[in-house]
């Protein structure tokens, strides 16, 4: 016999899969709380004065627009924050339907908020009550119906206030409208997510 030995190798064993470090656990948990905290934060408030909105209103009128039966001319805008409404009382003339049209109007609506702007603007205008002279009738109707279709275009394409860059608050406030009323002559805006 012969003296032979055979050599075994030994078996590797098979290493667990390498569990995750712990630092990147702890940020993920870090974020998902930095994430639940930021959604349970009390919304952002701003309060712009009836004076603000005046100023701001003030500096886009006069308005005039003409169409092929009308030339309308709105001055003299007098904004007024009363029981959670936007009021707005505007002068208007020009001619319309070939008369020569003048008088006052009375308009009510209301702010939204533009996330992709980062501003509030004014929307949803609807005329209340106009004061008319020299027409009366189905021509009243029409010249009222040109002027809340004009005065609804004009108010709603400009902002009325524009979130600050600056602003930290502000610039996580891309959120959403939550609430909007008056409150002692402010507008009071609430913005959360």
């Amino acid at each position: 016999m012969s003296d032979h030995i055979t050599q075994f190798k030994p078996i590797k064993k098979q290493q667990p899969p390498k569990k995750q470090p712990m630092k990147k656990q702890y940020l993920l948990l870090s974020f998902i709380a930095l994430a639940l905290s930021a959604c349970n934060q009390a919304p952002l408030v701003i309060k712009l004065s009836q004076e603000k909105l005046q100023k701001t209103i003030d500096k886009k009128f006069p308005y005039k627009k003409s169409a092929l039966v009308a030339k309308i001319e709105l001055t003299d805008p007098k904004l007024t924050l009363k029981n959670d409404q936007l009021l707005i009382d505007v002068s208007f003339n020009g001619s319309a339907l070939t008369k020569s049209i003048e008088g006052q109007l009375n308009a009510s609506g209301e702010v939204t908020y533009r996330p992709d702007k980062k501003a509030f603007y004014l929307k949803g205008f609807h005329i209340r009550r106009v004061d008319l002279a020299n027409i009366t009738g189905q021509q009243k109707d029409r010249v009222v119906n040109l002027l809340d279709k004009a005065l609804n275009a004009y108010l709603t394409s400009f902002p009325v206030y524009r979130l600050k860059k600056t602003k930290y608050t502000q610039n996580l406030a891309r959120m959403l409208l939550k609430d909007v009323k008056t409150e002692e002559g402010q507008l009071v805006v609430k913005l959360g997510f």
